[in-house]
C-alpha cells in the first residue's frame, strides 16, 4: 500500500471520529447495561487552555518571593558554569548558621492569606507566640509538631515552616523522624534501614497485630524484633541498623545538630546502640530494660555527612522517634501520616502522647488533613467536625499551655469527561474543620481559599514551573513552598502584632 493510501484511510477515519463527536449525546451512548461510550466534545477539543474555567493564580505567582527566587535561580544558573570544588558529601562545606535575628515589621512578605480565629480572638495563639518571645531564655528548644496526611510527605510544607522560623529563632536541625519512614528520601534527608525493622500503627493495633496503642508522639513505632509475649533468648542476639545522611535538596540547618536523641520504651532486656558520624564507631552506650518512656541522648555537636545508629540485643524496643536537633531556638518536626484524616489522636495511649508531648516543650501542633475525606462525597459532614473537634479537644487537654492551629483541605481535581474540577464537597469539609477548629478554640488557615478556592488546583498543576503534581492532588516541591510561604507570613503577621500589643500593653502599666 503507498503512503498516500495510508494517509488517505487515516484521515477518513479521523473525519468519522469528528463527526461523531458533533452527533454524539454530551453522556454518551450506553452501548450495554453498565457501558457506556463516550467521545470528546469537539469545542474542548478545539478549546484553548487558557479559556477553560480555572482559577487566575497570576497574584500568587508575582508576588511569591519563593517563585521570584525560582526565576533568579534559573537565570544565575544558566549564565554560571558549573561547580566542581564540592566537599565529599557533594556540597560546599561553606555554611554559615546566622544567629536569630529576632522578628522584624520590615521582613513582612506580601503574599498573606490571614489566619483566622473563634470570634477573632487571636489569643488562642498567645501561648506559643510567648514561647517565641521568650525562646532565648529557655532551656532547650520550642517545639512545633507538623501533622498532616500525604501532602506534606518528604517534608513538604514542612521544611518551608521549619527554615523560616529557625531563621528568625535560632535552631537547625530536621527534628524526629521514623525508624523506618514510609518515604526514605525526603527535601532534608536520605534513610535506609536493615531489613528487619518493623513498622506499627493504629491499623494493627485494630487488626489485632500488636496488643497496645502506644503509638507515641509520631502515631506509630518500630521494632526490629517482632513483639510477642513468649520467651526471649538472651542468647540470640538481633541487629538492626538505621542510616541517614544529607538528601542534597533542602536547607543547610537540616545538616547541622547537637543532639540525637532516641525516645524508646518497653524493651525486656538492654539493648546496645552504637553511634557512627563517618565510618568509625565515635560511642556505644547501652539503652537500659524498661517498661515506660525513656529518652537516651548523645551529643554530637557536627555538621554531618553519614550518621549511623546500629542497634544489637535479644529484644528490641518501642522505638517512638530519633530526633536531630539543636539544643536551643526552634525544632519543627515533619509528622505524615498517609491515608488519614487526621483522627488517630483518639485511639493511641494518651498518657503516653501527654509525656511526649511536654518532654519536647511542644508549643504549637499543626494539624493538615483533609485530602483523603474528599473521595467520600456525602451532603453532610457533621460526623467529621465532631470527630476532629475531639482529637483537638485531646491536644489542648494533654498539654494546655500548647497552641493548636488546623490547615484546611486544599483544592484538589476529579476529571469530569475532558476537563479537572473541584471535587463538590471541598467548601462542607473545609468548613467542617474551620468549626471544629473555632470550637475547640484553635486558630485556622484556609489552605484552599489561599491557594485560588474552586478550580484553582488546575493552575497549579499547568504552572511554569509546576506548584502541583499532575495528579491534581498533591503539591510540588516547589508548590509546596508557596504554601508554606504563605502560611508564615500570616503567622508572623499575627506575631508581630502580638508584640505591638505587649508593647503596648507594658507602656499602659507604665504609665498608669
Amino acid at each position: 500500500m503507498k503512503p498516500f493510501h495510508i494517509f488517505l484511510i487515516f484521515f477518513i477515519i479521523l473525519l468519522l471520529l469528528l463527526l461523531i463527536s458533533f452527533i454524539s449525546p454530551p453522556h454518551g451512548l450506553e452501548i450495554v447495561k453498565g457501558f457506556t461510550l463516550r467521545f470528546p466534545d469537539y469545542n474542548k477539543l478545539i478549546e484553548k487552555s487558557g479559556d477553560k474555567p480555572f482559577r487566575d493564580i497570576t497574584y500568587i505567582v508575582e508576588k511569591s518571593e519563593v517563585m521570584g527566587s525560582e526565576k533568579k535561580k534559573k537565570q544565575e544558573e544558566s549564565m554560571l558554569p558549573a561547580i566542581t570544588e564540592d566537599d565529599e558529601s557533594g556540597r560546599r562545606d561553606s555554611i554559615i548558621i546566622p544567629a536569630p535575628q529576632g522578628f522584624r515589621p520590615d521582613s513582612l512578605k506580601k503574599l498573606i492569606y490571614p489566619l483566622s480565629y473563634p470570634e477573632n480572638d487571636s489569643t488562642v495563639i498567645y501561648p506559643f507566640f510567648m514561647k517565641l518571645d521568650r525562646i532565648q531564655e529557655m532551656a532547650k528548644p520550642v517545639r512545633v509538631l507538623h501533622y498532616g496526611d500525604s501532602q506534606i510527605e518528604g517534608d513538604r510544607v514542612t521544611s518551608y515552616i521549619r527554615e523560616t522560623l529557625q531563621k528568625e529563632f535560632g535552631g537547625y536541625g530536621p527534628g524526629l523522624f521514623a525508624p523506618e519512614m514510609v518515604v526514605s528520601h525526603t527535601v532534608s534527608l536520605k534513610q535506609s534501614v536493615s531489613s528487619n525493622w518493623n513498622r506499627f500503627t493504629i491499623k494493627d493495633w485494630q487488626n489485632g497485630i500488636i496488643e497496645h496503642n502506644r503509638l507515641g508522639i509520631m502515631l506509630n513505632f518500630g521494632r526490629f524484633v517482632f513483639p510477642d509475649n513468649s520467651m526471649i533468648n538472651e542468647g540470640s542476639l538481633q541487629e538492626a541498623e538505621i542510616n541517614f545522611e544529607p538528601s542534597g535538596l533542602g536547607y543547610p540547618r537540616v545538616d547541622y545538630f547537637d543532639l540525637c536523641r532516641i525516645f524508646y520504651g518497653f524493651n525486656r532486656s538492654p539493648v546496645v546502640v552504637e553511634i557512627c558520624t563517618t565510618i568509625e564507631t565515635d560511642r556505644i552506650d547501652t539503652l537500659p530494660e524498661t517498661r515506660s518512656l525513656n529518652i537516651h541522648e548523645f551529643d554530637i555537636g557536627r555538621r554531618y555527612n553519614r550518621f549511623s545508629l546500629k542497634f544489637r540485643g535479644a529484644d528490641s524496643p518501642d522505638i517512638y522517634g530519633i530526633s536531630l536537633e539543636s539544643k536551643r531556638g526552634i525544632i519543627v518536626d515533619n509528622i505524615p501520616v498517609r491515608g488519614s484524616s487526621g483522627l488517630e489522636f483518639s485511639a493511641s495511649d494518651r498518657e503516653l502522647l501527654g509525656e511526649m508531648l511536654n518532654e519536647l516543650n511542644a508549643g504549637l501542633i499543626i494539624l493538615e488533613f483533609g485530602v483523603n475525606v474528599a473521595p467520600h462525597i456525602v451532603q453532610d459532614y457533621t460526623y467529621y467536625e465532631n470527630a476532629l473537634y475531639r482529637q483537638l479537644g485531646i491536644l489542648k487537654a494533654l498539654r494546655p499551655d500548647m497552641s493548636v492551629l488546623v490547615m484546611g483541605i486544599s483544592d484538589l481535581s476529579r476529571k469530569i469527561n475532558d476537563t479537572y474540577e473541584s471535587y463538590p464537597n471541598i467548601t462542607l469539609i473545609r468548613d467542617a474543620q474551620k468549626k471544629a477548629a473555632f470550637k475547640a478554640g484553635c486558630a485556622f488557615w484556609d489552605t484552599y481559599e489561599a491557594m485560588g478556592g474552586e478550580n484553582s488546583m488546575p493552575s497549579w498543576v499547568f504552572s511554569d514551573p509546576p506548584l502541583a503534581r499532575p495528579d491534581f492532588i498533591h503539591f510540588s516541591y516547589l508548590g509546596s513552598k508557596v504554601i508554606g510561604e504563605m502560611f508564615c507570613n500570616a503567622l508572623m503577621r499575627d506575631y508581630n502584632q502580638y508584640l505591638l500589643s505587649q508593647k503596648k500593653s507594658r507602656i499602659g502599666i507604665m504609665e498608669n
